[in-house]
């Protein structure tokens, strides 16, 4: 994978978790501290995207490890984890073409599954009113709430089915050779 499309990937993981992150942040900093780091400001413009790009790759990490239970279990539909590695990898040495397809497929089941997570955390902050996030929007707190779960559902739906295709397209190239 190139180095733009990570870097895409792991900020647009980063940006979703500002979902969660901001109403955490307004309730630990002090609404003065809050003001000396204003977005106008160029340092943290600056800072921002390493900002980003770090919490990409934290909740990409942290993830992958709570999801990585549905990896081995949707593996084992195509002969395994480990069958599924020895097959990725004699397609990265073998079909350069290939390879493009996949590292985006996988990058897609991050975004999804990083996403799920985000989202998931971003319920509970809704729920508990971390930070008096409910006071930033006009619809009420049930509503919220379930137009998350509704997103979550989404999300988990596209990263099932993503990893899914992803396995199946290993699998069906590994069979080809």
């Amino acid at each position: 994978m190139n180095y733009t499309n990570l870097l895409v990937e792991l900020l647009v993981i980063g940006i979703c978790s500002m979902l969660w992150l901001i109403p955490i942040g307004q309730q630990i900093l002090n609404k003065d501290m809050i003001h000396v780091i204003a977005i106008n400001d160029f340092q943290t413009i600056i800072a921002l995207p390493a900002l980003l790009y770090f919490m990409g790759m934290i909740m990409n990490f942290i993830s992958d490890f709570i999801f990585g239970f549905m990896d081995e279990y949707f593996a084992k539909e195509f002969g395994g984890k480990k069958n599924i590695q020895e097959i990725r990898t004699i397609i990265f040495v073998k079909y350069e073409k290939a390879v493009d397809y996949l590292q985006q497929r996988r990058s897609i089941v991050r975004i999804y599954r990083a996403n799920t997570l985000n989202f998931l955390v971003t319920t509970v902050i809704l729920f508990l009113n971390v930070g008096n996030v409910i006071s930033w929007f006009t619809c009420s707190h049930g509503y919220l709430i379930t137009i998350n779960f509704l997103i979550i559902v989404i999300c988990f739906s596209a990263y099932v089915n993503s990893l899914k295709g992803y396995f199946m397209f290993i699998s069906k190239l590994g069979k080809m050779q």
